[in-house]
Formats: C-alpha cells, sequence, structure tokens
C-alpha cells in the first residue's frame, strides 16, 4: 500500500521477511524446534518469529519448569538491528524470563542491515551453541537464586529499588524499606511497589520457594509480563523484550545477587 515505514541510510541492507525465516528453516527440519507464533508491530515495521527449543529449565519440582524459545525480531524502519534472542518462559506462569548473564550478550545476539547480514545469519552452528550455553549458566543462576534466603527487609529494598528514586530512597530507607505513612512520595509509585509485592506474595506460581531469591525474581517478572498495564500489546512486547520491563527484571536479578 505503499505505506512510508522508516528513512534509512545509503548502506542499509533490505531483509525481506521470507529470506529473514528461512535460515531457520533446518532448525525446524531436524526437529531441534518448531515454529510457534510469528507476528508484526505497527504498520509491518517490525516484525517477529519464535521457534521453540527442545531445552527445558527447571526450577524446583516437575511441573514447576521453564521453556526454551527462539526469537527472531527485524525491523523495515530502521529502528533496529536483527535480533536473536534466547527467551525461557517459566510455563506456570507464563513469565518471560530476562535473566541477563554477567552483562554478557548471551542472551541476545544482534546484527546490523549490512551486505554480510546475511552470512551472520545462516551459521546455525555457532547460534545453537550459545544456546546450549546460554541455558547451563541459566540454570546454574536459577539453582543459585532458590539458596538465597529473602527477609522482607530485603523484598521491601529490591522492589523500592526498581520503584523509587535515589531522593526518595533516603526517605524510606530509615522505615526499612516500609512504605506505609512516608511522605513526600507519590501516589503512583506508593501503588506501583505495592502491586509488585503483591505479585511476589500471591501472583501465579508463586507458592513455591517462598522466601528466597528466586521466589522474588519470579514475582518481579510476574508483574511486569502479567500484572503491569501496558497501553498495548505492541508497547507490552518492546517493554517485556527491550524496554523499561526488561531492565526493571534484570534489574532485580542484579540486586539479588549482589547483595547475596
Amino acid at each position: 500500500n505503499w505505506n512510508v515505514l522508516g528513512e534509512v541510510g545509503k548502506n542499509y541492507e533490505v531483509v525481506q521477511n521470507k529470506e529473514m525465516f528461512t535460515f531457520i528453516d533446518d532448525l525446524v527440519g531436524n526437529k531441534e524446534a518448531r515454529f510457534e507464533t510469528a507476528g508484526c508491530l505497527g504498520k509491518g515495521e517490525v516484525i517477529f518469529m519464535s521457534l521453540k527449543l527442545p531445552d527445558i529449565i527447571r526450577f524446583d519440582n516437575k511441573d514447576d519448569i521453564g521453556e526454551n524459545y527462539l526469537l527472531l525480531v527485524s525491523s523495515h524502519d530502521g529502528s533496529r538491528q536483527i535480533d536473536v534472542l534466547f527467551t525461557p518462559v517459566r510455563v506456570v506462569c507464563q513469565n518471560t524470563l530476562n535473566m541477563a548473564l554477567s552483562g554478557t550478550s548471551k542472551r541476545r545476539i544482534s546484527m546490523k542491515h549490512t551486505r554480510n547480514v546475511r552470512d551472520k545469519l545462516i551459521n546455525l552452528r555457532i547460534l545453537m551453541g550459545l544456546n546450549r550455553e546460554y541455558i547451563n549458566d541459566l540454570q546454574s543462576n536459577i539453582d543459585m537464586l532458590a539458596k538465597i534466603q529473602i527477609s522482607e527487609y530485603d523484598m521491601n529494598k529490591v522492589i523500592a529499588n526498581l520503584v523509587f528514586d535515589n531522593k526518595e530512597l533516603d526517605l524510606i530507607k530509615p522505615y526499612n524499606y516500609r512504605v506505609e505513612g512516608v511522605k513526600d512520595i507519590t501516589t503512583q509509585k506508593y501503588k506501583e511497589f505495592n502491586r509488585i509485592k503483591a505479585w511476589v506474595e500471591e501472583g501465579v506460581g508463586q507458592n513455591t520457594q517462598q522466601g528466597t531469591g528466586l521466589w522474588l525474581y519470579n514475582g518481579v517478572n510476574g508483574y511486569y509480563n502479567n500484572g503491569k498495564t501496558y497501553k498495548d500489546e505492541d508497547e507490552r512486547f518492546e517493554s517485556i523484550l527491550y524496554g523499561t520491563s526488561d531492565k526493571k527484571m534484570n534489574a532485580a536479578f542484579s540486586n539479588l545477587t549482589l547483595n547475596s
């Protein structure tokens, strides 16, 4: 329909949707993965496809597991590179586990829209090797979080650091990071703090590993995946995988491991 999606530079290399996804056909043909979902954002300027991989992540029992997905995201407006992400999902509550691992790029591989992008797309052996490395590290971090004991003070502190700025943290710190009765914090942030805390204590799937770092991390993820209100599904997609919610979930993980 000749809608303009965006403006790009002279070195920008167009990769059509069909071409973008063709390189993963071998994974499906060899039964290393199966197609799960595909779609687009906006007018089609951002497109994505997910594949379910065979790897399983275990939390505490046979019923509480995570499934592993390979997500491909590209754009036709110059807004982003081609991204390949490994995105585990906790099955019991459908929470994306956006766990940054030691600041590395193990979870996300990015490729610029330049002339050699096709050569990078077809290197499946490297891609699957990175996936196995990521899953092993992810499982180790999950096991580590399950061993961290969390007090109410610890929980309040982690959640407060997600919600409040430094000036506000100075106000609530003398109250052991409890927000009741603290002046000069906005009603909006007060409510957000309590919504996150409610998800940690009472959210779906939060009846296991109670009082541990894994319990707190899963509760925070539960809020940003399922409890937080977004303007629309496009904003939800962007925020959870790339934006504010992604940063908040990773910040919770960092705060937990930093204090362990």
